[in-house]
């Protein structure tokens, strides 16, 4: 049995920010016609730059919760390949 831990998400933005930190996707599940989920493995993800109100701190990327929470909040530094990581997960969506 794997025993990798693992990120799955339907966000499509969440998606780029973690592809963004280095994250690759190991799987897109397109059986629901109306969400597409993606999955990537927490190992190949780089630690999360977070902006607190004391200045901005490394996070490691194995709390998987708390890092969603960190994007919602707008909390998560994205790095300057975010706009090129979100083009390629949508060129993802639309593959066939």
């Amino acid at each position: 049995m794997d025993n990798k831990k693992r990120i799955i998400t339907k966000d499509l933005y969440f998606a780029a920010a973690l592809a963004a930190y280095g994250g690759t996707i190991e799987e897109v599940d397109r059986s629901n016609p109306k969400e597409v989920r993606f999955t990537f493995d927490v190992a190949m993800i780089q630690p999360v730059m977070i902006r607190t109100v004391s200045g901005t701190v490394q996070a490691e990327p194995e709390d998987t919760d708390r890092l969603r929470l960190w994007f919602r909040s707008g909390s998560m530094w994205l790095p300057p390949s975010y706009p090129s990581s979100l083009r390629d997960i949508k060129a993802l969506i639309y593959a066939r």
